[in-house]
């Protein structure tokens, strides 16, 4: 004869089991998993190479940015005169200075536009430089330490004794000092 009260409590009992031995293996295994974090953010503000792109890059494109700024001084004298001039002016110096300043403002934002994109394209080539380099660091950092898994850009929450944002900068500050054109 089969006793029933055994079948009802057998299916709790297999569920008990396998959550034990779920719980058990997970614990094991996360128990051998070296994890560890880097804040992107914080590595591309302090990381010295970064201050040597921002400073190469404010070199190559001051010339430029003079040329701006200087068309906008030509073009505030060009408005000032008008509007302290206009009235006493001819016809034909009047339109001849508002065709002056509308060239001017044409050119200005020609320009700027100009700056902006050719100065964004330049970030953008040098920020994907520094950010090979990261990586590099990283993957060097991961190997030497052991690291299962280290995380670089979108962490909600870590402890801090994950993070490895220190030894990164370090890293990178030891580069920069080999290599002078790493600061480049």
């Amino acid at each position: 004869m089969i006793d029933t009260r055994s079948l009802t409590y057998r299916p709790l009992l297999v569920a008990l089991v396998g959550g034990f031995l779920c719980w058990a293996a997970a614990s094991a295994c996360a128990a051998e998993l070296k994890v560890g974090y880097v804040d992107a953010q914080r590595v591309l503000k302090q990381a010295p190479q970064a201050q040597a792109m921002l400073d190469k890059l404010q070199k190559e494109f001051e010339p430029r940015k003079e040329e701006v700024v200087n068309t906008q001084d030509k073009l505030q004298r060009v408005e000032d005169k008008l509007s302290r001039d206009g009235d006493i002016m001819s016809d034909s110096e009047r339109l001849k200075i508002q065709h002056q300043a509308v060239t001017l403002r044409r050119d200005l934002k020609r320009y700027q536009q100009d700056f902006q994109d050719d100065l964004n394209m330049r970030r953008n080539e040098e920020l994907g430089k520094l950010q090979n380099l990261v990586n590099e660091a990283i993957r060097k950092i991961g190997g030497e330490g052991h690291y299962d898994l280290i995380l670089y850009d979108g962490i909600a929450y870590a402890k801090d004794s994950l993070d490895l944002t220190d030894k990164v900068l370090d890293w990178m500050a030891k580069q920069a000092k080999k290599s002078p054109t790493a600061k480049k």
